[in-house]
């Protein structure tokens, strides 16, 4: 079984979730940029694949692959006026900062918990890559999530 997923928008990585209040076991939560973007990946999840849910059982090996298309900064890698659309020659290729690659393949594996896994656990391999996008073009995640 292999599923495929476009998630639109700048990926955000997954940060960890935030104690509310002092106390040493006070609960903690998901702060809401992530939270958001969390419900935009099950939101496009059940778009794509309904809404009833596919689990795989508990037990049942996972890969999970991510592809993020980051938008590149406008301000700081391009011209100007005329030359808006032309990158600087200093430019980086590809983006060696953050957000890191780890954190938004963790941020896929939290969203699609209870959603088609059980637990994030049944993730065995795990793969991907980010790139740039222009500014004009749509920046995007492709998650490819294969049962083996």
């Amino acid at each position: 079984m292999k599923w495929e997923l476009v998630i639109p928008g700048d990926p955000v990585p997954w940060t960890g979730a935030r104690k509310l209040g002092s106390a040493p076991n006070a609960p903690r939560r998901m702060p809401g940029r992530q939270e958001r973007h969390a419900g935009l990946i099950r939101q496009c999840w059940e778009e794509r694949y309904g809404g009833e849910g596919i689990w795989l059982e508990k037990g049942r090996p996972i890969r999970l692959v991510g592809h993020f298309y980051i938008t590149r900064p406008r301000t700081t890698q391009y011209g100007s006026g005329r030359n808006e659309r032309v990158l600087k020659p200093q430019a980086p290729r590809m983006p060696t900062g953050t957000p890191d690659l780890s954190n938004l393949l963790k941020m896929v594996e939290d969203a699609l918990t209870k959603t088609l896994w059980q637990d994030d656990d049944q993730v065995v391999e795990l793969g991907g890559w980010k790139r740039y996008v222009d500014w004009w073009e749509p920046s995007r995640s492709i998650v490819t999530v294969m049962a083996l």
